[in-house]
Parts: C-alpha cells; structure tokens; sequence
C-alpha cells in the first residue's frame, strides 16, 4: 500500500501491480539489511514507510501516465522524458534531509536529557513491568496466550 500510494492516481493497474511485487522485494531486501547492519526495527517502519515509500515515488517518476498527467512530463519507462523522475527524486532527497535534520536535533535533545535510552535493568526487565506496573504477557501460565 505505502508503495502504490504516491502514483495510484497517473499510473495504470499493470504498473501498479509491478510497483507492489518489486516493493515486496525491497522490504524483505532493506528488512535481512537492517539485521545484518544490527539495527533494531521490529516493526520494520523503515521498510515500509521508508524504503518502500521512497520506491513508490520513483515509480511515479518511471511509471505515470501522460493522460493522467495531463502534460509532457510522465513516465520515464513509458518514454515521458527524466522530468518528471528528477523532479521524484529531488522530492525524496528534500525529504530525507529534512526528516534527518529534524529528528536528528530531537533525538539529540532527548540523549542529552537522558531520554533517550532505557537503563539496563529496565531493559532486562521489560518496560512492561517498570513503566506500566505489570507484564503483558502471563508467563506463568506457558507463554504468551
């Protein structure tokens, strides 16, 4: 969904349907990068909302179509000229600096405050138990269920 989002309105179902199968790919791709880099995302919102989200906007760039357009600048692959994927690409560049500039100075903030990480017996303890009194799972009783 994150990757047909950008272009589900100028690009035809085919194209639509191969932007999903090749963002298939890049989540499971930039997910094994992620493990393999030792970066923790467990709910893999980088690979979804940043690598697939930034292959969804190239697609318009290679992909949209100049009856949806409506002007001389479409689709790369469909023979629409670079226009159109320079102008997806400088999107996704002033996009990503601005996200890194602005949660760079706010997770700056939050280290220096000690905010930023949890101590280490909270973390072997679970933030279950230290900051919401209990645990969300009964181990007790087996597991999780």
């Amino acid at each position: 969904l994150v990757s047909i989002t950008a272009g589900c309105n100028v690009m035809d179902t085919h194209w639509t349907i191969f932007t999903a199968f090749v963002s298939a790919l890049i989540l499971r791709g930039s997910a094994k990068l992620l493990l393999k880099l030792r970066i923790d995302d467990p709910l893999e919102a980088f690979p979804i909302h940043g690598a697939c989200g930034v292959w969804g906007c190239l697609a318009v760039g290679l992909f949209a179509k100049k009856k949806f357009l409506g002007n001389e600048n479409y689709g790369l692959v469909l023979g629409g000229g670079g226009d159109l994927i320079g102008v997806q690409i400088t999107g996704v560049l002033a996009i990503a600096a601005w996200t890194s500039v602005t949660l760079g100075v706010f997770f700056f903030i939050l280290r220096k405050l000690g905010l930023l990480r949890i101590s280490g017996s909270e973390e072997m303890e679970g933030l279950d138990t230290s900051k919401h009194g209990g645990s969300a799972y009964n181990m007790e009783k087996g597991g999780m269920y």
